[in-house]
């Protein structure tokens, strides 16, 4: 014990909140220090985007920013992190919840690297849920290690061009990169998605990308959905598969699931 502090009478005992929360009062510029309670995130300088109304945070500039976990969600209106430049998260967990969305335009460029853990394990480290969106017409790569990229609860990924790369958790458990539970996944236009899952040692499957429990996946436009691994589709209550227009979807072992 380092400290011991004694309350008599009416007194209270404050705990500060220390989260670096996103202020804007200088501007919308990602990399300014005065725009965030604790200066710009780093790799050991969490940030937290919970400002309620419509605005953005925008990483427009070089170099490249270098971020650790972030958080995103809002009571109300839409905070949205607009990536127009390349940004990386090393070591993270990232979270987009209710009103909050990550944009990657079309010359943006986001990387990402999860947290590792046991062997025998993986972490929902790329949470996406209750509306939170996920979307790019830029460049995503995803190499998750051992965590992986989730959709729970009407969250939403839409690719409209560029290349989305997505690697699911390495270790001992059956796993996806990408894994959709009633939630929406959007791929159209001309975007390339690309995952390299692989059977690694260990005997256990290794899907690119889930889909199932109500979930509705639509790939259109001359999209195409490149698979090392499984395309592994569920259809529950009022979700569904649909390929449309000059779409295509290549499954070097497995695709299973309904399509329309």
């Amino acid at each position: 014990v380092k400290a011991l502090a004694q309350i008599k009478g009416a007194g209270r005992l404050v705990v500060a909140d220390q989260s670096n929360y996103w202020l804007g009062t200088v501007d919308s510029d990602w990399n300014k220090a005065g725009n965030w309670v604790s200066g710009v995130p780093t790799e050991a300088l969490p940030g937290v985007i919970r400002k309620t109304g419509t605005y953005s945070v925008e990483v427009n500039e070089s170099p490249t920013a270098f971020a650790g976990d972030l958080t995103m969600k809002s009571a109300s209106g839409l905070a949205t992190l607009a990536i127009s430049a390349p940004i990386v998260f090393t070591n993270s967990t990232v979270e987009v919840g209710a009103n909050a969305k990550i944009s990657v335009a079309a010359n943006g460029r986001l990387d990402y690297v999860s947290p590792t853990c046991a062997v025998d394990a993986y972490l929902d480290s790329f949470r996406i849920h209750d509306g939170g969106e996920l979307a790019s017409a830029g460049t995503v790569n995803a190499t998750n290690l051992h965590g992986r990229i989730i959709l729970e609860d009407g969250g939403k990924l839409t690719v409209t061009g560029g290349t989305f790369f997505a690697v699911p958790p390495l270790g001992t458990k059956n796993s996806s990169a990408i894994y959709a539970d009633n939630s929406f996944v959007t791929i159209k236009d001309a975007a390339v998605f690309t995952g390299n899952g692989c059977q690694d040692g260990t005997g256990k499957q290794k899907s690119d990308f889930y889909s199932g429990n109500g979930s509705v996946t639509e790939i259109g436009g001359t999209a195409n959905l490149r698979l090392n691994q499984w395309f592994w589709g569920k259809v529950f209550g009022t979700g569904g598969h649909t390929v449309s227009d000059s779409a295509q979807v290549w499954g070097h072992k497995y695709i299973r699931g309904h399509f329309t």
